[in-house]
């Protein structure tokens, strides 16, 4: 029999407008049936919410992992510089002007590692897109959806240097160079 597929845009794929969408096409004339399962659409969405909670769980724990492992490399820095420091400071530095150098790198570290994910994330995008795989299942256009918008993509690259500026002010802190 002669029949179509839907593909819902972005802003069509909530439940209150495919309802409104199949009971337009119910009331259509010439059209003699509509397939559509709410029950299967809401498990999906369930699905889908599912994966994205668990993608902002990992999320965290990367979180953490890369705050302790900048924090880390930081205060071996330190440790590693104390005769250095200690010359420093026997000649009057401020604390202010031995902290910056190490400041300043965690910051510049964190931005590049931030920039250097947002590609990563974006070179793996585009090749999921052009694969075999993503053309043939529509479950991977649904998980996978669009990019980042570029103010998100700029939000992590700035994120990474927050997270190296803050724990580099953790590291110093307990190195004992404040």
């Amino acid at each position: 029999p002669a029949s179509f597929e839907l593909e819902l845009k972005a802003g069509y794929r909530d439940l209150d407008a495919m309802d409104r969408l199949v009971k337009s096409y119910r009331e259509a004339p010439g059209v003699e049936e509509v397939r559509y399962d709410p029950g299967w659409v809401q498990r999906l969405a369930g699905i889908v919410d599912l994966v994205e909670s668990g993608g902002y769980g990992i999320g965290a724990l990367l979180l953490l992992a890369a705050l302790v492992t900048v924090a880390a490399v930081i205060r071996l820095t330190v440790l590693a510089r104390s005769e250095e420091i200690e010359i420093m400071k026997l000649v009057g530095a401020t604390p202010a002007f031995i902290r910056g150098p190490f400041l300043i790198g965690a910051v510049a570290q964190g931005l590049a590692g931030g920039a250097l994910a947002v590609g990563g994330l974006l070179l793996t995008h585009r090749l999921l897109e052009r694969s075999a795989v993503f053309k043939a299942n529509p479950f991977m256009s649904i998980a996978a959806g669009s990019f980042l918008p570029p103010e998100a993509s700029m939000a992590l690259a700035i994120g990474g240097a927050l997270l190296g500026l803050l724990a580099a002010l953790l590291s110093l802190r307990r190195a004992g160079t404040y």
